[in-house]
């Protein structure tokens, strides 16, 4: 058996502001944009191959003034078509706020453990909807999106910039 030299991967990042607040965010959170729905833009990763590819990582990048990695535990929801956001945007219940969610592939999680300063980066692992660590194949031009959930009471930085990076590997 030798070593596979045709594999490529790429990371693609997306990021987003969150609002000019320091509102602590509860357990189950959506963590956004905008506090208002309409607003909201979820993150989109576009497809960066000429085929289907795979998601083998994710990784979050806070960057901010002070950072503190105190309850900083969240999940990112991973979906083939953007999620509707219906009554209330950042600092709202995820559950009661993305309203369709038949598109939803998977979801990563994991606790920030370390911030240094300027900055709080982690690795996040797959939780649900993965099989060895592969999301559902996204077919070449197409996009992912996604949302970022709170899930344990996180007290931010307003105005944090957060960029979530996708390790993507072409099927086949």
């Amino acid at each position: 058996m030798g070593i596979r030299t045709s594999i490529r991967f790429r990371e693609v990042s997306a990021t987003f502001t969150r609002p000019n607040d320091a509102n602590i965010y509860a357990a189950g959170d959506l963590i956004a944009n905008s506090t208002t729905a309409a607003s909201v833009v979820p993150l989109e990763w576009v497809n960066p191959f000429a085929a289907p590819f795979t998601i083998e990582s994710l990784r979050i990048r806070k960057a901010v003034a002070g950072t503190s990695a105190t309850n900083a535990t969240f999940r990112v929801h991973l979906f083939s078509v953007v999620p509707t956001i219906a009554t209330a945007g950042d600092n709202s219940a995820i559950a009661s706020n993305v309203t369709d969610v038949s598109g939803w592939i998977a979801s990563f999680q994991n606790t920030v453990s370390l911030g240094f300063a300027g900055s709080t980066s982690c690795l996040l692992v797959p939780t649900e909807g993965l099989s060895a660590k592969k999301a559902e194949l996204i077919a070449p031009g197409a996009s992912v999106y996604g949302l970022v959930e709170a899930l344990a009471a996180y007290t931010p930085t307003a105005l944090e910039v957060w960029t979530i990076y996708l390790t993507m590997r072409p099927r086949g």
